[in-house]
């Protein structure tokens, strides 16, 4: 199917008949253009109309259709493609135009969402048309060519009737084929296999980014004997170790799906021995990896399941609860401030255009540097994202929502973004928890440093 799409002078996409106000938004996505798009979305008059017309939009991109993993191929290698719902078309550039990152990035095109419903349609992470763009965007300009697990990561958004499509189904979109099709294989078999050449053999330490919560469904945290099959509880050799992502299962957060390792981060490729230092050996399932201790998770935020500014005003709370003047890594309370701003959007460097849209106004409050209200109906779109937590020298970071007190953060040699690991009762063996942001090492200041011992982490 993949070569049918690639040479298709035209893919025409079918959403299904007209409902849910269909017209209104395939109407809505005919009307943009680059000249318009600013003031379109920038509409801050809240009119009626425009309001249910992004209201359609959103339940347009959230149909079936765009939860299936076969329709990768036909949207990223089909090139025009166009989207028929009921008796209206619109060209697929229609949705790339509006989705694309890059209109809000505070350093490029920095457009203000004006309409409250606007900005949940197109600010939710989980508008799975987003990711489709982002890639595409990807492919087309060679900035960033999308990988083999790039596209791993967009089928665990979606749906298949076999699992091992969740491999299969993106391997077209690469050239060769990562692997051949074999649906004999068992499905936790292919997995392994899959992440196994993509971590030992090509070193894409990226892939350990894809492991999250999934790993830890029972409260019960196995030993490192019963992961091997060495003693009690050996069923648990059966599953996936914690270092292999589920693809079955759907991220749990939309943040999820935006991994930092895919920002520009250099936590562990800095330094003379920057490279990847990793090792399975055959027949085990445990994963060796080189890297360096960082600290120790001191405090998580309580994750309240509030709205974003007041989950933040609880986070900075938290950290002052715990963390004294002369006991943290940034300062004075000021400079601990700023270095807050920066761990909550996981933005290591300090220089950064202040935005107009309010968000400045709402951080000085979360923070105690003005008074008001973080409550105002019209930004309650979305949580604060990524759990905030503290370490015992005093760094702050953002992880998994997984993350416990008693968790180490480590930098592994050759990886952009450092991880949280959890021990499981063996010495040196962890359970991979997943990746995180800490405020101070995202530009390899622990690789780089001659004092900072190497060792050994064994991920089961």
């Amino acid at each position: 199917m993949g070569e049918i799409y690639k040479k298709a002078s035209k893919t025409l996409i079918w959403l299904g008949e007209h409902e849910d106000a269909s017209p209104l938004a395939m109407d809505l996505l005919n009307s943009v253009t680059e000249e318009n798009l600013r003031d379109m979305v920038e509409d801050k008059s809240e009119s009626k109309p425009m309001e249910q017309a992004w209201v359609a939009l959103r339940a347009l991109f959230e149909r079936p259709y765009w939860s299936r993993v076969w329709i990768l191929q036909e949207v990223v290698l089909s090139r025009p493609s166009y989207l028929i719902c009921g008796n209206s078309m619109c060209s697929w550039d229609s949705v790339r135009l509006l989705l694309r990152s890059e209109n809000f990035d505070v350093d490029k095109r920095n457009i203000y969402v004006g309409s409250h419903h606007a900005r949940i349609t197109l600010l939710d992470g989980n508008i799975l048309p987003k990711l489709l763009v982002n890639v595409i965007d990807g492919r087309r300009t060679n900035a960033q060519e999308p990988e083999f697990w790039d596209y791993l990561v967009l089928s665990r958004q979606r749906s298949a009737s076999v699992a091992q499509d969740y491999i299969y189904g993106v391997m077209a979109l690469v050239d060769p084929p990562a692997v051949r099709a074999d649906y004999k294989k068992p499905v936790e078999e292919l997995y392994f296999e899959v992440v196994k050449r993509l971590i030992c053999l090509e070193k894409k330490t990226g892939v350990l980014s894809m492991c999250c919560e999934t790993q830890a469904e029972d409260n019960a945290t196995p030993t490192a004997a019963a992961v091997v099959g060495e003693g009690p509880g050996t069923s648990y050799a059966n599953s996936l170790p914690s270092w292999v992502p589920d693809w079955r299962t759907r991220f749990k957060k939309d943040y999820q799906s935006r991994l930092l390792c895919k920002l520009k981060y250099s936590a562990g490729i800095a330094g003379p021995d920057a490279q990847p230092d990793i090792e399975c050996e055959p027949g085990s399932r445990i994963l060796r990896v080189r890297g360096v201790f960082v600290d120790s998770v001191a405090f998580v935020s309580p994750a309240k399941n509030l709205n974003r500014w007041p989950q933040v005003g609880e986070d900075w709370k938290t950290w002052t609860e715990h963390i004294s003047e002369s006991g943290n890594m940034y300062g004075t309370l000021e400079e601990q401030r700023e270095a807050f701003r920066s761990a909550l959007q996981c933005q290591y460097h300090g220089n950064r255009t202040r935005r107009t849209d309010g968000s400045d106004q709402y951080f000085d409050m979360a923070v105690g540097r003005t008074g008001g209200s973080l409550v105002d109906p019209k930004r309650t779109f979305g949580k604060a994202g990524r759990q905030f937590f503290g370490t015992s020298n005093g760094y702050m970071g953002r992880g998994l929502d997984e993350v416990q007190a008693g968790d180490i953060v480590v930098v592994l040699l050759g990886a952009k973004v450092p991880f949280v690991l959890r021990g499981c009762g063996h010495n040196s063996h962890y359970r991979l928890v997943g990746e995180c942001y800490l405020h101070g090492i995202m530009n390899g200041e622990v690789a780089k440093d001659p004092t900072k011992e190497r060792a050994n982490f064994y991920l089961v």
